[in-house]
Protein backbone atom coordinates (compact mmCIF):
# COMPACT_ATOMS: atom_id res chain seq x y z
CA UNK A 1 0.00 0.00 0.00
CA UNK A 2 1.49 3.50 -1.09
CA UNK A 3 0.22 6.73 0.53
CA UNK A 4 -2.14 7.64 -2.52
CA UNK A 5 -4.10 4.56 -0.91
CA UNK A 6 -4.56 6.05 2.34
CA UNK A 7 -8.51 7.18 2.75
CA UNK A 8 -9.05 10.75 3.18
CA UNK A 9 -5.29 11.74 3.39
CA UNK A 10 -5.33 15.65 2.60
CA UNK A 11 -3.38 18.09 1.18
CA UNK A 12 -3.13 20.41 4.31
CA UNK A 13 -4.22 19.67 7.88
CA UNK A 14 -5.42 22.31 10.71
CA UNK A 15 -5.86 21.99 13.88
CA UNK A 16 -4.65 20.18 17.45
CA UNK A 17 -2.38 18.14 17.62
CA UNK A 18 -3.89 15.14 18.37
CA UNK A 19 -5.79 15.51 15.62
CA UNK A 20 -3.54 15.76 13.26
CA UNK A 21 -1.95 12.48 14.84
CA UNK A 22 -4.77 10.84 14.21
CA UNK A 23 -5.40 12.22 10.62
CA UNK A 24 -2.52 12.51 9.27
CA UNK A 25 1.18 11.51 11.13
CA UNK A 26 -0.13 7.73 12.64
CA UNK A 27 -1.75 6.88 9.18
CA UNK A 28 1.19 8.18 7.11
CA UNK A 29 4.13 6.78 9.66
CA UNK A 30 2.35 3.15 9.69
CA UNK A 31 3.13 3.19 6.03
CA UNK A 32 6.72 5.05 6.05
CA UNK A 33 9.79 3.23 6.14
CA UNK A 34 11.79 7.01 5.93
CA UNK A 35 11.04 10.32 8.09
CA UNK A 36 12.49 13.64 7.33
CA UNK A 37 11.22 16.27 9.15
CA UNK A 38 12.12 20.16 9.60
CA UNK A 39 10.13 22.07 11.93
CA UNK A 40 10.98 25.18 13.97
CA UNK A 41 9.14 24.48 16.85
CA UNK A 42 8.97 20.07 17.36
CA UNK A 43 9.41 18.51 20.81
CA UNK A 44 9.16 15.21 22.49
CA UNK A 45 5.88 15.54 22.97
CA UNK A 46 5.10 15.75 19.74
CA UNK A 47 6.29 12.22 19.60
CA UNK A 48 4.39 11.04 21.76
CA UNK A 49 1.48 12.19 20.69
CA UNK A 50 2.07 10.15 17.31
CA UNK A 51 3.19 7.29 18.94
CA UNK A 52 1.42 4.76 17.47
CA UNK A 53 2.66 5.54 13.72
CA UNK A 54 6.08 6.03 15.07
CA UNK A 55 5.73 2.06 16.56
CA UNK A 56 4.70 0.91 13.47
CA UNK A 57 7.59 3.05 11.44
CA UNK A 58 10.19 1.14 13.39
CA UNK A 59 8.32 -2.13 12.89
CA UNK A 60 8.55 -1.40 9.17
CA UNK A 61 12.36 0.29 9.29
CA UNK A 62 13.58 -3.62 10.76
CA UNK A 63 11.57 -5.30 8.17
CA UNK A 64 13.68 -3.99 5.79
CA UNK A 65 17.31 -6.03 4.78
CA UNK A 66 19.01 -3.90 4.83
CA UNK A 67 17.71 -1.38 6.88
CA UNK A 68 18.01 2.11 5.95
CA UNK A 69 20.28 4.55 7.79
CA UNK A 70 18.94 6.51 9.44
CA UNK A 71 15.38 5.75 8.88
CA UNK A 72 14.46 9.07 10.96
CA UNK A 73 15.98 12.73 10.75
CA UNK A 74 14.77 15.02 12.68
CA UNK A 75 15.74 19.08 12.29
CA UNK A 76 13.96 20.94 14.84
CA UNK A 77 14.01 24.23 16.79
CA UNK A 78 15.85 24.52 20.41
CA UNK A 79 13.30 23.71 22.10
CA UNK A 80 14.46 21.04 23.13
CA UNK A 81 15.65 20.41 27.12
CA UNK A 82 18.38 17.96 28.13
CA UNK A 83 16.12 15.45 28.91
CA UNK A 84 14.16 15.71 25.46
CA UNK A 85 17.90 15.79 23.84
Amino acid sequence: MGFRDLPDLRRRYFGQAGELANTFYIPVLSQAVSYDRQAGYFDTSSLVIAAAGIAAFIHNVSRLTPPRQPPMRLITGATWSPADV
